[in-house]
């Protein structure tokens, strides 16, 4: 039987690729609403998947978003190398093995 979360997780993994170059984008135009609606659904998410640490470094961002308008570089360097570390995971994942 398979665990039916895995495909999710798959997905949501999958989704941080998108994620990660999405903050990026938003981050460089300075587009501090839409760094905030993305890291606040990242924070939901990457708990519900099992995802705790990424949760807790959005978590952060969004809240700094929320209370100043803008999120502290040393905290969003810490998302983005989480979102970083989680896609490259993945990606290493798929790759056949050799041997």
């Amino acid at each position: 039987m398979t665990d039916p979360v895995a495909a999710l997780r798959s997905a949501f993994v999958a989704r941080c690729r998108t994620d990660l170059a999405e903050l990026r984008r938003l981050g460089d135009r300075g587009d501090t609403a839409g760094v905030g609606a993305l890291v606040h659904r990242l924070a939901g998410a990457a708990g519900s998947f099992g995802f705790p640490e990424v949760s807790a470094a959005a978590l952060v961002v969004d809240q700094q978003i929320r209370d100043g308008g803008a999120a502290a570089q040393a905290d969003m360097e810490r998302l983005l190398g989480l979102l970083t570390e989680l896609a490259g995971a993945e990606d290493s994942r798929s790759r056949p093995h050799p041997g």
